[in-house]
């Protein structure tokens, strides 16, 4: 096996949703998932050279309004019986 060089930063969104930003070969990515569920989703990546990081952090949390990224990962990914 080899080595990755993959660094990720966590950011707790609301009470039940993480963000993960990952920057790995220069790209930085954001995903999505609940603290109590095994799903992570991707939400979009940006080259790092094309954004800073804390700008991307900022984006992400409106990304995630704009798209309506939580009722989506709850209709998509959470069991609700």
């Amino acid at each position: 096996m080899k080595l990755l060089h993959i660094v990720t930063w966590s950011f707790q969104y609301d009470e039940d949703y993480i963000v993960d930003v990952v920057i790995h070969n220069c790209v930085l990515e954001a995903w999505l998932y609940r603290k109590d569920y095994s799903v992570k989703m991707f939400l979009y990546g940006v080259k790092a050279n094309d954004i800073g990081f804390d700008d991307f952090v900022y984006q992400v949390g409106h990304y995630i309004e704009e798209n309506d990224c939580i009722k989506f990962y709850e209709d998509e990914y959470v069991d609700c019986e």
